[in-house]
């Protein structure tokens, strides 16, 4: 005779015929959708939740910064329009720093290309690197260093010992700039990039703490179940088992779900003394086999046997067999055992019937709220 106060879960594995359910996935960035030519300085912000799209005013930030254009005030050119003013617009201060960052950057290159114990590329790279300079490694790039080092030979040659850095580096920006041989270029900081870089010294300045980001991380392709919230503190440890809650129902922790919409994301919890039966579904191989046994594991390390017994049916690929040992489980029957299946269905008819007199029109949950476990 079975206890008829213990609660009894019986799973059944890969039982089939119940369709799929499909998990939404939402992006952690937004996108950026163009819109048509006609509509210039138009762009949509695409959000990640229910696709919601927004427009707004945009506009290029990609031009080279220059942080000194207020001081520049000597004008040394003016190119005027058919209507007369002025399109473009030049000045002696510009000119200079701009003179002076290129001789810096072809600077840098000349140490690089000297420093090197040989003339190979990849060591060009690596004094680079070693500078501070974030130089990318691709063949293009290779191909103008190459074109620098021929450049650098030459010079040499060409101004004789004891000449300066500075004249050999003036010497190779001027034949490079009359023979149009192309040589690296340095990469100037972008509007955009200036953007940001002051935006972080103002909230570094103001002692701005870092914001809440507009989405959650994207949830991890897996995680061991210690790692949730409150999980270790109500599973078995120490040779007890955790004490019961007096509004006593019968869950599992089974994983992390996300609520975009309440920005979110808490562990994921089957109540079954409140929800009752729940259905598995989805395609071969989509993981449901691999659910149940976290279901049954995290089960099983949460309620102590007198609280909990387990008769599983598997007519998929034994993946319960590991818990068959088990103190909570009284039985795991596979598709060959027919004369087995059809004893533990008659068994239930009788736990049901003796339930139905017990709980005298009520349900488990209630039963036990009223008497308690026994």
């Amino acid at each position: 005779m079975f206890p008829s106060l213990i609660f009894y879960i019986f799973i059944i594995s890969n039982f089939g015929g119940f369709g799929e359910f499909r998990f939404l996935h939402f992006p952690s960035k937004c996108r950026y959708v163009r819109t048509p030519q006609k509509r210039i300085r138009r762009r949509y912000l695409k959000g990640s939740l229910k696709s919601r799209l927004e427009q707004f005013q945009s506009g290029w930030s990609g031009a080279s910064y220059d942080d000194e254009t207020g001081s520049a005030k000597q004008v040394i050119a003016k190119l005027l329009t058919s209507t007369g003013r002025a399109g473009l617009v030049g000045n002696h201060m510009k000119t200079k720093r701009m003179e002076g960052a290129k001789l810096k950057w072809f600077t840098a290159l000349y140490e690089a290309v000297s420093g090197a114990e040989n003339e190979d590329v990849a060591e060009y790279y690596r004094l680079l690197a070693q500078t501070g300079i974030d130089y990318a490694v691709n063949e293009h790039n290779s191909r103008l260093l190459r074109n620098f080092a021929e450049l650098y030979y030459e010079a040499c040659s060409a101004c004789g010992d004891g000449k300066k850095p500075e004249d050999i580096c003036r010497y190779i920006m001027g034949v490079s700039e009359s023979r149009k041989v192309k040589v690296p270029e340095m990469k100037e900081k972008t509007q955009l990039e200036a953007v940001v870089e002051y935006l972080g010294k103002v909230t570094e300045e103001a002692g701005y703490g870092r914001q809440q980001p507009l989405w959650l991380p994207v949830l991890p392709k897996s995680l061991p179940l210690s790692s949730l919230d409150g999980y270790v503190a109500r599973t078995y440890g120490d040779g007890q088992w955790p004490v019961q809650e007096a509004h006593w129902e019968l869950k599992a922790m089974v994983g992390l779900w996300d609520d975009p919409a309440n920005q979110i994301q808490t562990p994921f919890i089957l109540n079954f003394a409140q929800d009752g039966n729940h259905a598995v579904c989805g395609t071969s191989m989509s993981g449901k086999s691999t659910f149940l046994q976290t279901v049954v594991y995290s089960l099983i390390q949460r309620y102590s046997p007198d609280y909990l017994n387990l008769y599983i049916l598997d007519f998929s690929s034994r993946m319960m067999e590991p818990f068959e040992e088990d103190v909570h489980v009284g039985g795991i029957l596979y598709e060959g055992d027919l004369d087995t299946v059809g004893k533990l269905f008659h068994m239930l008819q009788s736990m049901i019937q003796e339930r139905k007199a017990l709980f005298r029109g009520g349900n488990y949950y209630q039963y036990v709220s009223k008497n308690g476990v026994v």
